[in-house]
């Protein structure tokens, strides 16, 4: 009776080891928990799991991550909040865009006047030395041009008895210079003068077609 035990004891080992080679297998590369397992099936502890158990774990796992939450980057942005961040841009650049255009257009008016004072302080230097007009308008009409930039064109003339005339026109798009600018002249120049015997210097603040009197 013994022997007989013993005998159907080998048989559902061997059993077992034809068992867990067959799943190695069908599975080479078997996860941890699953090794265990067969061990415990080896030594006839526990059952080995069934490929219906290991299909539903994995199922499990899987509806698991996709309901895991997503964080704030991977939501993205509603509609709503995309037109409401259109709108906000829309209405800094309406009130943004044209003081920067108006404060550009500015500085370089302000860059225009600071050359015509230095040609007419040039024309009344001239004067000083011989006394005439004509000295002084040459010497102004010399530095208008050596002053000439891409934004303005300067002209000097002589206006009168002892008056020298000088303008600042702003140079068209297609001539190579500031569109901006050209559109806020509307065709009138910066206009400026010098009385020669008194030195007196008068420029205008912006364009215009009003030539001041330097009287």
């Amino acid at each position: 009776m013994p022997k007989r035990e013993k005998a159907l004891g080998r048989a559902m080992v061997l059993r077992r080891i034809l068992r867990l080679f067959k799943e190695i297998l069908r599975n080479p590369f078997p996860n941890p928990r699953s090794t265990e397992s067969w061990l415990g099936t080896l030594r006839g502890k526990q059952k080995p799991p069934s490929n219906m158990t290991n299909l539903k774990s994995k199922r499990s796992m899987t509806v698991s991550i996709s309901r895991a939450p997503k964080n704030a980057l991977e939501k993205g942005f509603t509609l709503v909040e995309l037109m409401i961040v259109i709108v906000i841009v829309g209405i800094l650049s309406a009130i943004a865009l044209p003081n920067f255009l108006n404060n550009t257009t500015k500085a370089k008016a302000t860059e225009a006047k600071t050359k015509m004072s230095a040609i007419l302080k040039e024309a009344h230097a001239e004067y000083q030395l011989d006394g005439k007009v004509s000295t002084a308008a040459t010497a102004a009409a010399a530095q208008a041009a050596q002053n000439d930039s891409d934004n303005f064109t300067y002209a000097a003339l002589a206006n009168g008895t002892n008056i020298i005339d000088v303008t600042a026109s702003a140079n068209s798009e297609a001539a190579g210079g500031d569109g901006s600018l050209a559109s806020a002249a509307g065709g009138n120049p910066i206009r400026g003068c010098v009385e020669l015997n008194t030195g007196k210097v008068e420029i205008s603040s912006s364009f215009t077609s009003t030539a001041p009197t330097c009287l």
